[in-house]
């Protein structure tokens, strides 16, 4: 289990030893005050796993917590092994690619749905064409099918993308699907599993 709050640092528990009251391990390297009211965090799916947590100042860190995983023991102190720039404002929803550590995506304040490569530098590989003019809070990257991702905004949308065609033929944004039902704000979208078509937001 990884936890984050308005600290600096993230906490790993072992939920298989529960007399403990000490966390297995800290994840260290954000900025005081950076991840006050930030959510951004997720996981890798691999063998291997790494986690990626956005902050209020724009940046994404990864940590690497294999040897966490393989060897727990408490007061493990992990620093971040990563840190990647191309936001200009909070960033407030990672997600890593279905099947790799090494890919993931990013959405934030800044309207940005960026697409990164860790084998590829600390700068985003692709940017999206903005299509709205108020903040992303979330984005989900769908299992079945590696290519498409949805996202969920501030003015209640949520807008489905093919991530071989983000932009249309003269640059502009070119999402598959974009579909305006809720009155408010989307804090979450997510693909039902093994689904291409299929997603829940809210």
């Amino acid at each position: 289990l990884i936890a984050k709050s308005d600290l600096n640092q993230l906490h790993i528990w072992n939920l298989s030893d529960v007399s403990s009251p000490t966390p297995t391990a800290t994840l260290s390297g954000h900025q005081e005050g950076a991840c006050e009211s930030n959510f951004a965090l997720d996981t890798s799916r691999d063998t291997n796993p790494k986690v990626l947590s956005g902050d209020r100042d724009g940046r994404i860190l990864m940590w690497d917590i294999g040897e966490v995983v393989s060897n727990p023991h408490h007061g493990m102190d992990v620093c971040a092994q990563s840190e990647f720039h191309g936001h200009s404002a909070t960033v407030e929803d990672v997600c890593f690619h279905p099947s790799s550590a090494k890919e993931f995506c990013s959405v934030g304040d800044d309207q940005l749905l960026l697409f990164w490569d860790e084998r590829k530098g600390k700068k985003p590989v692709l940017t999206a064409p903005k299509w709205c003019e108020v903040d992303l809070h979330c984005v989900d990257w769908n299992a079945a099918d590696d290519n498409l991702l949805v996202t969920g905004d501030a003015d209640g949308g949520t807008f489905v993308f093919d991530r071989r065609k983000v932009s249309g033929p003269k640059g502009e944004a070119s999402p598959l699907h974009p579909l305006k039902q809720h009155q408010d704000a989307v804090f979450r979208v997510g693909w039902l599993p093994e689904s291409r078509t299929h997603f829940g937001s809210g």
